[in-house]
């Protein structure tokens, strides 16, 4: 049994070791600004389109906004990394998804409420090939017009949850 849990809290701190945080200031951050500040764990390859390397989490207070059309590609040099919301992730025509297009090759986007300022908004958004595409507990997300393709589990998971959920494609 003690092995057991030891095995689980080292697993636990190997995957937060893989993540990049952002530092919780109340700052609006945009995909150049974490390619910028996160030490390589966001990367840009050309206009608009950035590769993720290990997980990255945003802080309590702290937004990512992806107001153009973009293209965010999770690679696979990190099983199961994801983007971990604890603040605010506003995106309008974004498309995330796994470099090598398989399913389960990233997690999703994992979304916990944590409070005032705390959102999930998804407009024209495309999610493929995730683990669970879109991951909420105790929070009101908004997606619209979204589409949701090739998911190895599940597409979206609302656990004590709720929001709008409108005019989305799930394939």
């Amino acid at each position: 049994m003690r092995l057991a849990s030891l095995v689980a809290i080292l697993l636990a701190v190997s995957a937060t070791a893989l993540a990049y945080t952002t530092p919780g200031s109340g700052v609006r951050w945009t995909l150049d600004d974490l390619v910028a500040q996160s030490g390589g764990a966001v990367t840009a390859n050309g206009l608009n389109q950035y590769s993720v390397h290990e997980s990255v989490v945003i802080a309590v207070s702290d937004t990512l906004e992806i107001d153009r059309e973009t293209l965010v590609v999770f690679t696979t040099s990190t099983p199961g990394h994801e983007l971990d919301v604890h603040g605010a992730l506003l995106a309008r025509f974004a498309t995330f998804t796994d470099e090598n297009w398989q399913p389960g090759g990233w997690y999703g986007i994992r979304f916990r409420d944590t409070g005032p300022g705390s959102a999930l908004v998804l407009e024209h958004c495309t999610i493929k090939c995730a683990r669970n595409a879109v991951d909420v507990v105790y929070d009101d997300i908004e997606l619209l017009r979204c589409t949701i393709r090739r998911s190895l589990e599940k597409a979206i998971d609302l656990t004590g949850a709720g929001g709008v959920i409108r005019e989305c494609t799930i394939e």
